[in-house]
């Protein structure tokens, strides 16, 4: 541990030394035609899809750019038939001979740098002679590492559709189905004796998304005496919460099982994927799989759909004791359309366990409905 926290401690002063050296490469002006542009990416794996709007309107605005984005090395297979025509180049703080790879691959006309502004730093030291954040980041000092910063539009959209603003005025993109492949999966992934099957994904990096374990009981038993076979998902880690749940394992548990191709191709071929706001929502999105997902109050607004995904098969369900985004704010800035969700006043109720319930089913069934019925 204390290896692995010296090991990016190095990494960033050599960043910080490289980003001071790279002062001096800086444009005084935009470049107007930039031919080579950066990406830095330091989100974990649902923000990381979700940079699509801005892959795709950067490669609408500049059709013959070199487009390159910086992200996770353990990321990077879903990168491998280069959606939007990228390069992805892995950026590991534990790895300094990938920092070294992207400084060499340097320089850039362009740096984009969507969330947090720190990552500014990383782009300079990249060699990016021009580069584009989004105003208002906190503190202050990570908005000064930047050359344009861009403030947040007032229509109404998902951060991700906000993301796209940084690549230029909004030219009304949409997700077309394919546009990002990804390569197929070793072995095995399913074991669903050929008939239809519906994922139930119960792990989330938060523990205030959690939906309580009797509902997800009763909606497994639900879907299963439609026909379906059930399969309990969670990231490596969460197998303890699928064993909460059904604890007879009368489902099978996939919890850990998938590397990200093979969990990209599980969800695909699913009939129906039921989350809480999490990563395989955002994996969803762009492979197509009809999805219902639990959003806290607020969240729908902030991480949905949007413009961007205005066709993508999801059912959102407010989960109202779901903590997160009440406040209307995203990487520590507030959406200026987004009104504060201050909770339920004192003569309103929460919903009981068994009314959320039968939200979430009643969408999973309008989803289900809309593609052949599975036979017992």
């Amino acid at each position: 541990m204390k290896a692995a926290a010296f090991r990016r401690l190095a990494a960033r002063t050599v960043l910080l030394l490289w980003a001071l050296a790279g002062y001096a490469m800086r444009s005084r002006n935009k470049p107007p035609r930039p031919e080579k542009i950066l990406v830095i990416s330091r989100f974990l794996l649902g923000d990381t899809l979700m940079l699509a709007p801005l892959l795709a309107a950067l490669r609408n605005h500049h059709p013959d750019a070199e487009l390159v984005l910086a992200v996770q090395s353990g990321f990077l297979p879903l990168f491998a038939l280069r959606p939007y025509g990228l390069s992805a180049l892995a950026f590991d703080l534990e790895d300094t001979q990938s920092l070294r790879r992207l400084r060499r691959s340097g320089p850039y006309d362009l740096a984009v740098v969507p969330g947090d502004n720190r990552n500014a730093i990383a782009a300079r030291a990249f060699k990016a002679r021009w580069i584009v954040a989004h105003a208002g980041d906190r503190p202050q000092w990570k908005n000064l590492i930047c050359d344009q910063l861009i403030a947040l539009s007032s229509r109404p959209g998902t951060i991700f559709d906000a993301f796209a603003d940084l690549a230029g005025p909004d030219r009304e993109l949409g997700y077309r189905h394919g546009d990002w492949a990804v390569p197929l999966p070793a072995g095995a992934i399913a074991a669903s004796a050929g008939r239809p099957y519906v994922v139930l994904h119960v792990g989330s990096s938060s523990p205030g998304r959690r939906w309580p374990a009797e509902s997800w009981r009763l909606l497994a038993d639900k879907l299963s005496a439609r026909g379906y076979d059930i399969f309990w998902s969670a990231g490596p880690g969460e197998e303890a919460i699928a064993r909460e749940i059904d604890p007879a394992a009368r489902y099978t548990d996939t919890s850990g099982r998938f590397d990200l191709v093979q969990l990209w191709h599980f969800v695909a071929n699913a009939a129906l994927l039921v989350s809480a706001d999490t990563g395989i929502v955002h994996m969803a999105k762009l492979n197509g799989c009809p999805t219902v997902c639990l959003y806290g109050p607020g969240g729908e607004a902030l991480v949905g759909k949007g413009r961007f995904f205005r066709h993508a098969a999801i059912r959102g369900v407010v989960a109202p004791h779901f903590r997160d985004r009440r406040d209307g704010r995203v990487f520590k800035r507030r959406m200026p359309w987004a009104m504060a969700w201050p909770g339920p006043s004192a003569d309103e109720t929460w919903p009981d366990p068994g009314q959320q319930l039968q939200a979430v089913f009643a969408a999973a069934v309008a989803l289900l409905e809309a593609i052949p019925q599975a036979t017992t």
